[in-house]
């Protein structure tokens, strides 16, 4: 867990630690801005925000159960959020980043998959990519 405020401009590798059941969260209770490339993976909390004018890659561990939680300023900056999807069921699945009441997404963000599975079928529910409370 870090407190402070963080700057990265290099290559961060980041995870969360597996508990027996719920995976304890990697937890960044400052403001942290990258302009390099955060690779994340299990379930992590940026709860003072993220300005991202890098990578925020969570497609390294081609599984998609990572959850990312972003708080206090939200989500900025102009950088690319990388994600693993698998949609070769009906009901496919996703990594996800939360934004947490209050927070919001600003600039702009590009988005880029790593695609599981062996095919693409349609999609019987909606995946969300980004859910925002507000």
């Amino acid at each position: 867990a870090f407190t402070g405020l963080l700057a990265n401009q290099g290559t961060f590798n980041l995870s969360s630690v597996t508990g027996s059941t719920t995976p304890a969260r990697a937890t960044f209770g400052g403001l942290v801005t990258n302009s390099g490339t955060l690779n994340g993976d299990g379930v992590l909390l940026f709860s003072g925000g993220l300005v991202n004018s890098g990578t925020l890659d969570l497609a390294g561990n081609a599984a998609t159960t990572d959850r990312v939680t972003i708080g206090g300023v939200g989500l900025s900056g102009s950088g690319d959020l990388k994600f693993d999807i698998d949609l070769s069921t009906e009901n496919g699945s996703t990594d996800q980043i939360t934004m947490a009441t209050g927070a919001f997404i600003t600039g702009e963000v590009s988005l880029s998959f790593n695609v599981l599975g062996d095919g693409i079928v349609g999609q019987a529910t909606e995946l969300v990519l980004i859910a925002v409370a507000d």
